[in-house]
């Protein structure tokens, strides 16, 4: 499929239309893509060759690598294209841990230390990017934005919730607050505010 040059208005060089991105959709955040491959497309995609492969791996190595399950995460690389692995959020390291490999014996375990840490996969020249803790982990990182009844101390390498409420210690400020029950339900509010007709149902 041949894509024509964005309109002069998404161009940023007016002057060369064949400098810059070929979507006007380029300015959007996250990037637009053309055709967006899901982790449990890998294989598939690979073998027809609408995703290319790494250069200097072999394919069946490739394969043992990446992971086509519903764990599988998409990290950026230094090579030609991202890659997924297996991962998860673990809460007693507060990081990221990344699985390497398939089956029991020969799975390689990995820890994110730092958010842009690159980790180079065993036997290849392939380095993986760790992603943000915040991005891929959230509940990491001071839960629901303390709440709104706290405040997330960054200049700590783990940030967490300082409390306005200096007795609380829950991750997230969750006890510096109560929720009450209305005095009475939201239907009932309708009929006595109807004049004791139901509006609905």
């Amino acid at each position: 499929e041949t894509l024509e040059p964005p309109e002069e208005q998404y161009s940023y060089f007016p002057d060369n239309k064949f400098l810059g991105a070929l979507m006007e959709t380029t300015d959007f955040c996250p990037t637009y893509s053309i055709d967006p491959i899901s982790c449990r497309e890998i294989t598939t995609a690979t073998s027809s060759g609408k995703l290319p492969t790494f250069p200097n791996i072999p394919l069946l190595q490739q394969r043992q690598i990446e992971s086509t399950g519903p764990n599988g995460r998409c990290f950026n690389t230094n090579s030609v294209r991202p890659i997924c692995l297996n991962a998860k959020c673990v809460e007693e390291l507060h990081a990221i841990q990344i699985f390497i490999g398939e089956g029991d014996s020969s799975v390689q375990t990995f820890v994110c230390e730092e958010d842009g840490e690159f980790i180079t996969i065993p036997g290849t020249d392939l380095e993986v990017e760790c992603p943000r803790l915040a991005d891929m982990c959230p509940d990491l990182i001071c839960p629901a934005n303390c709440a709104g009844h706290g405040k997330c101390d960054f200049s700590l390498r783990n940030p967490e919730c300082r409390c306005f409420l200096e007795s609380d210690k829950t991750p997230g400020c969750y006890n510096s607050f109560k929720t009450v029950a209305p005095k009475v339900a939201w239907d009932e509010y309708v009929v006595r505010s109807s004049g004791g007709s139901r509006m609905f149902g």
